[in-house]
Parts: structure tokens; sequence; C-alpha cells
């Protein structure tokens, strides 16, 4: 028999999905009640990184993204456990998948000039990716070196560089260690750079879709 933790106490810093989600296995696995979990958080609006907050005088922080499909187990398993404030009798789980299943991600011009949809080459592509991978594996211990320092110029102006830098914002001067970071994103989503399958989208933004129903679990 499980028994509630009525004593227990628990204080998180930030409203972002990290604390979100402790706190959801906090009342679901520890036992412990919603009342007595505590949030702090110095920004006006909850969400972390995935809201949108900001004044036109002021300057925005723009809302980032998590990258989603069937690898993401740990967001996943959370959102098993959120109900959906969309669908009675379904978790935001559900909501997802039902979404993807309706509509797959298969992008059909990431990259257009002059009104034209441009195709990148497969093998220039395919041949970018592997110099990407040797560089992030010859310069692993030197993760503060600029890329733009390990790369010809040449490589800015192609389309892989296009590709990548566009999906994740990077710039030539962001660190080696940064792009394998995005990097390694691709290969464990084993996302198809070109076309971005092999991603899952949600229906709504993230924080309308992930981060409002998990402020309501008590």
């Amino acid at each position: 028999m499980t028994t509630v933790r009525e004593k227990e106490k628990a204080y998180l810093v930030g409203t972002g999905i990290e604390s979100l989600a402790a706190a959801v296995y906090l009342i679901r696995d520890a036992c412990i009640p919603g009342e007595n979990i505590t949030i702090f958080e110095k920004s006006s609006s909850s969400g972390g990184s995935l809201q949108e907050i900001g004044l036109h005088d002021e300057g925005y922080k723009i809302k980032g993204i998590r990258m989603l499909n069937t690898s993401s187990i740990a967001t996943y398993d959370l959102m098993a456990a959120i109900p959906s404030v969309r669908f009675d009798g379904k978790t935001v789980l559900e909501e997802i998948v039902a979404f993807n299943e309706q509509m797959k991600v298969f992008a059909q011009a990431r990259l257009v000039c002059n009104g034209r949809v441009v195709t990148p080459d497969p093998d220039e592509l395919f041949n970018h990716l592997l110099d990407i991978r040797q560089a992030i594996s010859t310069h692993h211990q030197s993760e503060n070196l600029p890329i733009e320092s390990i790369f010809e110029p040449v490589f800015f102006d192609s389309r892989t560089w296009e590709l990548v830098s566009s999906l994740f914002c990077l710039q030539p001067w962001h660190s080696i260690k940064q792009l394998a970071l995005c990097f390694n994103l691709i290969e464990h989503h084993q996302i198809s750079i070109d076309t971005l399958q092999g991603l899952e989208k949600t229906r709504y933004n993230q924080f309308d879709t992930l981060i409002f129903p998990t402020l309501l679990v008590n």
C-alpha cells in the first residue's frame, strides 16, 4: 500500500520543464502532495525557455523547442502522466502521437532562393555530414575552438551548413562543442536534415502543449 508523505516538503527552482517534471514525479512516484511542493520562479511567466515573454521596448525572449520523437523517452514518459486539457480521457502523450499519425513531418522546402526551392545535392550533403562527424571526433579535446577555425570558408557557403545552422541557430563563431551537441541530436533522433523526417511535432506550440497541462497537475 502506497503511503502519502503528508509531512514531506519539496522546493524547486524555476518553472521550466525540468522543475515541472521533478514535481510530477514527486507527486506520482514519491507520493508527496502537490500542495507540499513549492516552485520558486524569478520571472513573471512560467515555462522557462519554452515561454515567450517581453515587450517591444525591452526586447523579447523567444520560445525554444524540444526536439521530439520516439527516442525522447524521458519526455514521453512524463507526458504519459499528464492529462490532456483538450481531449477528455487522453494524456498529452496520446495527443502528440495521434497528431503525428495525422500530420507526418516532411519538409518539402527547407531552403528557398529567389522564390525557388533549393534541393541539396545528396552526395555533397552526405560527404559534408561525414566531414562534420570527423571534425567533431578529431577536435573533441579542443571544445572551445570556433567552428570557423576548423572548416574552410567555402564550407560556410554550402547547402549543408545552411541546413544545419538554420535548424540550430548556429554561427561560424560558435564552438565545436556546440556543433557536437547539435550534431549528436541529429544522430540520436535519426533526423533527415533535408526533410526533418524523424521529428515529431506538437499540435500547438510547446508551451501550450507541454508546459500548460503540466502546471495543472496536483
